[in-house]
């Protein structure tokens, strides 16, 4: 077995390996000895076939077949040994593959396409400088991470009367025709609902200003304008919603209202601990800033990192193989078109040149 190789220029080479049948015939020869011991073959006893019937039956295909098998380990063994940096996977090649006759030729010659990975050396000095951006952490910023605690760490509370957003709590009751309790009726009680989810706006406007006690009567299902939604809050099968076609009295339990956190010390304490040091907004607004900051680090790494790549990139710029490489992308994936590989074509290069 010969195996060579020729360096077209400095990204592209082709190696061509030569198989002569001193290199298989020995190896084909043992395994048809071996289909002979397996093949049943009708009007012959198990193992006593003739061999030169198993030859015309399966010589061809046990050759082809344990010369790839010895093509793909040796030409994966020489590139090991040479210790060949390739891009990609080895391609046969269009160019120098003489056409075989696997009938009629004993010695079989395969020459493949192969991309010659760069050699890449990063030369600096002190004139290749890079800007790192440090990103200013904003009045606006810290406002909205107060405003986002207050919101966290806010709570509900009692109120007097309802208000557009608030939260009601109260009791549902089905009425009949004539606007009295429906015998045998829907009732549910203690039902939390939110004002600002009513969709029905008519409905909606019975419910700011009223108390507890007061009482407001209507269409759960024409309120929300999802049947699903109301046998939920009414605590009634699916099948009991979607005949539902009733008006409900609805007597009000409680009104509950969202109020922020208040910023004093108590919650520093439940936001940084009973020993935090902050102790005023002002103390908070520098404590904030300066968790933003530390945030924003990430964002500032990153970009440097990009401009770092791309400057190394432009600097070097690695000769690539590119018509090699947009054939290897086409054949490795099958199911991407040629216009594809056109589109991505670029990104691919620039991510390539800077993984070498």
């Amino acid at each position: 077995m010969k195996i060579t190789r020729e360096n077209t220029d400095n990204v592209n080479a082709v190696i061509k390996v030569l198989i002569e049948k001193p290199d298989y015939e020995k190896t084909v020869e043992e395994k048809l000895k071996e289909y002979r011991q397996q093949a049943s073959i009708p009007g012959f006893r198990p193992g006593k076939a003739p061999m030169g019937l198993i030859k015309r039956r399966f010589e061809k295909s046990v050759m082809v077949e344990e010369i790839n098998k010895m093509l793909s380990q040796n030409l994966t063994r020489y590139m090991m040994d040479e210790k060949l940096q390739i891009l990609g996977e080895p391609l046969a090649s269009t160019e120098h593959q003489k056409p075989i006759d696997w009938e009629k030729d004993e010695d079989f010659e395969f020459a493949f396409d192969v991309a010659l990975a760069p050699k890449v050396e990063v030369s600096l000095t002190e004139e290749d400088k890079l800007n790192y951006f440090t990103i200013k952490v904003t009045d606006d910023m810290i406002d909205q991470q107060i405003e986002m605690i207050q919101s966290q760490m806010g709570e509900n509370v009692d109120a007097d009367e309802v208000a557009e957003k608030s939260l009601v709590r109260g009791d549902f009751v089905e009425l009949d025709e004539e606007g009295n309790q429906k015998e045998e009726g829907i009732k549910a009680d203690g039902v939390l609902l939110s004002v600002d989810l009513v969709k029905d706006e008519e409905i909606k406007k019975q419910f700011p200003g009223k108390q507890k006690g007061e009482v407001l009567t209507f269409d759960p299902v024409t309120a929300y304008g999802d049947r699903h939604e109301v046998g939920h809050l009414l605590k009634i099968s699916h099948e009991q919603a979607d005949e539902l076609d009733s008006i409900f009295r609805f007597t009000i339990t409680e009104i509950l209202d969202f109020q922020k956190a208040e910023l004093n010390e108590e919650l520093y304490k439940k936001i940084y601990g009973e020993d935090t040091g902050v102790k005023t907004e002002e103390d908070l607004r520098n404590k904030l800033k300066e968790e933003i900051a530390n945030s924003l680090l990430q964002s500032s790494d990153r970009r440097f990192a990009y401009d770092t790549r791309d400057a190394l990139v432009e600097k070097v710029n690695p000769e690539l193989p590119e018509a090699f490489l947009k054939r290897w992308l086409k054949e490795a994936n099958q199911d991407v078109t040629e216009e594809q590989i056109e589109n991505d074509f670029d990104g691919f290069v620039k991510d390539l040149r800077w993984q070498l």
